[in-house]
């Protein structure tokens, strides 16, 4: 009976105090991703913050998230597909409830790949300048990616 009182115990210290965690963190990834609609697709925009979980698991400072209008017109010109609505989920998604961080170009040490699976063949990906020496991490591109290329992107990874 004892083992019992040990055990609930540890479940209620360890345990039961993760869901409310869990809930507030959902709840502060929704409130930044609904932000996103207010994204001025004709000027440079400031966006919400990482949220706190992904910085630390990072080992990242809390700075704001740029994304230029050169870099908007630039991926409208090369993903033209894309609408309004699937940049915003598609910078939603990578941003804020991010699955994968993989090293971007070998050229560029800064750069990561945020990816986040949209469904069984495709995947987000936000590719951000990382840097501790800007005011802000800056988004370089964003499009959407087939699994193949996925793998290909961890494979590469690993190297």
């Amino acid at each position: 009976m004892l083992n019992l009182f040990k055990i609930l115990d540890f479940l209620e210290k360890n345990i039961f105090q993760v869901a409310p965690t869990l809930k507030n963190n959902k709840e502060e990834k929704q409130k930044e991703i609904c932000k996103l609609k207010n994204i001025d697709w004709t000027k440079d925009n400031i966006l919400p913050n990482f949220p706190k979980s992904f910085l630390k698991k990072q080992g990242l400072e809390d700075k704001p998230i740029l994304l230029k209008k050169n870099i908007i017109d630039r991926n409208k010109q090369q993903h033209p597909d894309i609408t309004e609505e699937q940049a915003i989920r598609i910078l939603g998604n990578s941003l804020y409830k991010t699955e994968a961080v993989l090293k971007g170009k070998s050229k560029r040490p800064d750069y990561y790949n945020l990816i986040t699976r949209i469904d069984d063949k495709h995947n987000d990906l936000v590719t951000v300048e990382l840097s501790n020496e800007k005011d802000n991490y800056e988004i370089v591109h964003f499009f959407v990616i087939r699994n193949t290329t996925r793998k290909k992107y961890e494979r590469d990874d690993d190297e």
